[in-house]
């Protein structure tokens, strides 16, 4: 949508994964003329960091519309009967600003055949049911109002009319087989759609419409969630490419087929399209690892099952003149170069978000903390990470890290009670060894307990044979 933005502000979770509770905020408390969002999580291994990863990817595909994986259901905490997450927003449609607040619900069912997700025929025997969905939306200023609207279908009839009211039954029951949103489904918001255009709907309902078709087009455009196992695949694989659209409402960020670790066939009308990607990708890439640049070499026109012509294409590291292939590379480099674009947009889109878990892995800690310090403090997107690599604590400003707990119930902190001219990562780790926060930040272990049980489970191996 032109001349609008959304910024994620907060993330509020309930018995998912391992966090009983967790909130986090996403605003640099220091309050420094910053124009990017920049948070990264450190913290104890299994604390909870790449649960709010995950919170972030189960978000993008509800904004989406899409069917949630069985999957998300295993993360709802073994103690609780269901998980719970809230999104806030910060949200501009022209001179208009917003503050959103979305919530849902996620609970995992037994089912029986007439409740199966549509199209699953794996012997399953669960589904998992979002509900309890609700979008809030306020405006400050002037005539100031808070609209509310709940994914209950008696509610939504309430604000749309009895002459929907079947329609809204229907779309309940395909959102609740397909494991969806109903508020962002492809039903809900035609339904919305078609009283706009019949003018059946009030003006509060036709600002829920244009924020849930923003929220949407923000989801499926701008926000990327990238985990370790994804991480994984496009290192091998493919890379995220961004570009200025080449049409009104195109997406801002595509995947394109840039197969890392072997040759690979590309339509012809794609060729140039991907130069410029690369060559864009090469500006950067210089600076990062010098005397590095990434080339395409064609190896020849094939013809695809439809009948359109296509190149096979291989992806070639140049270093002095020479050029090898490119997936004799080092892991770190092609870590680099699977994220390079997404970080591009963050560095230049206002409302591109892209969260990463392990960000550092495979990369050089200096290195890194170069390339965050400069996205926070002359970037324009949003950037959220987890990482193990302390540089970026001597980089960034401290508003821009946040710190697991070893307390379920209360997940995420800041750091409380550090002066100005104190080194972030030396504070942190004066507060692991010897407390001093709110919450502990790390559970100790013991030395000589690990060396007896490093020789006692040798002793129990052999004992074995």
């Amino acid at each position: 949508m032109k001349d609008s933005s959304v910024r994620l502000l907060r993330v509020n979770i309930r018995n998912f994964k391992n966090v009983v509770c967790g909130d986090i905020a996403f605003i640099n408390p220091s309050k420094k003329g910053y124009q990017a969002s920049v948070l990264g999580l450190y913290g104890q291994n299994g604390s909870g960091k790449t649960a709010l990863i995950d919170a972030v990817q189960l978000l993008r595909y509800v904004m989406c519309g899409e069917s949630i994986s069985l999957e998300f259901a295993d993360y709802i905490n073994v103690c609780a009967a269901h998980a719970s997450l809230r999104y806030d927003f910060d949200l501009r449609i022209g001179e208009e600003r917003y503050t959103v607040t979305y919530e849902f619900r996620i609970k995992k069912e037994q089912a029986i055949q007439e409740t199966l997700p549509i199209g699953r025929d794996d012997g399953e025997q669960f589904t998992l049911t979002i509900f309890d969905e609700v979008l809030r939306c306020s405006q400050d200023g002037e005539g100031a109002c808070e609209v509310v609207m709940d994914s209950r279908v008696e509610d939504c009839v309430a604000w749309m009319g009895n002459e929907f009211a079947t329609d809204l039954t229907v779309a309940k029951k395909i959102a609740l087989r397909s494991s969806m949103s109903l508020l962002f489904s492809g039903d809900f918001r035609s339904i919305l759609r078609k009283g706009w255009a019949k003018g059946g709907i009030s003006p509060e309902l036709q600002l829920q419409a244009k924020i849930i078709e923003r929220l949407t087009a923000y989801a499926a455009c701008e926000l990327f969630v990238l985990s370790t196992i994804s991480l994984n695949v496009l290192s091998s694989n493919k890379l995220y490419s961004a570009a200025k659209p080449f049409r009104k409402n195109a997406p801002t960020m595509t995947l394109l087929p840039l197969i890392m670790n072997d040759s690979f066939p590309i339509y012809r009308q794609q060729i140039q399209f991907m130069m410029i990607i690369i060559k864009s990708m090469n500006i950067v890439l210089s600076q990062l690892v010098p005397g590095l640049e990434l080339v395409v070499k064609e190896l020849g026109p094939s013809v695809a099952r439809n009948g359109d012509e296509e190149v096979r294409v291989q992806l070639m590291s140049r270093r002095d003149g020479r050029d090898i292939p490119f997936r004799y590379e080092s892991e770190g480099i092609k870590k680099i170069i699977s994220v390079l674009q997404l970080l591009i947009a963050v560095y230049n889109q206002e409302s591109v978000t892209v969260a990463i878990d392990e960000l550092d892995s495979g990369v050089f800690e200096y290195l890194l903390g170069e390339i965050l310090k400069i996205i926070s403090e002359k970037g324009r997107g949003q950037l959220i990470f987890t990482s193990h690599n302390l540089r970026p604590l001597e980089t960034l400003d401290k508003g821009f890290v946040a710190f697991t707990t070893i307390n379920p119930s209360n997940r995420y902190t800041r750091i409380n009670g550090m002066k100005e001219n104190q080194n972030l990562r030396d504070f942190y780790f004066r507060d692991i060894v010897l407390g001093g926060q709110d919450e502990p930040l790390y559970k100790p272990t013991n030395n000589a307990e690990i060396a007896l049980a490093f020789r006692e489970a040798w002793e129990a191996w052999g004992d074995g044979k």
